[in-house]
């Protein structure tokens, strides 16, 4: 398995996608990079595109929603999201602070076993 950091907000996850020996993988993907590294690559939420009306979460309090009025765009760092709360005051944040609003059903109703299955 070959771990993954992002750069923006530092979420290690684990690809485990390598067809090869880790080394092999390495070598050949990354030669300039020790074995077992973790390598740089922008998650989920830090690559998601907002777009204009879109509802984002910060990601340390679910309960504060914004939405979002306008993107700045910058090419050397995360873009910056101009958010209002339900108050309408704006706020801006990088998209390393928010992640967009998720809908997750906690109602989930029992399927009925078919038969033949275990």
């Amino acid at each position: 398995m070959v771990a993954l950091i992002c750069p923006y907000c530092g979420e290690l996850t684990m690809d485990g996608t390598p067809n090869m020996r880790e080394r092999e993988w390495y070598e050949t993907h990354h030669p300039d990079v020790p074995v077992g590294s973790a390598l740089p690559m922008r998650c989920s939420d830090c690559s998601h595109s907002y777009a204009e009306g879109e509802t984002a979460v910060l990601r340390n309090n679910n309960d504060l929603v914004y939405t979002v009025k306008w993107v700045i765009q910058n090419s050397d760092c995360p873009p910056l999201v101009a958010a209002a709360d339900r108050t309408g005051g704006i706020q801006y944040f990088a998209t390393t602070q928010i992640r967009p609003l998720r809908d997750v059903k906690t109602n989930h109703s029992t399927a009925e076993k078919k038969a033949g299955y275990f």
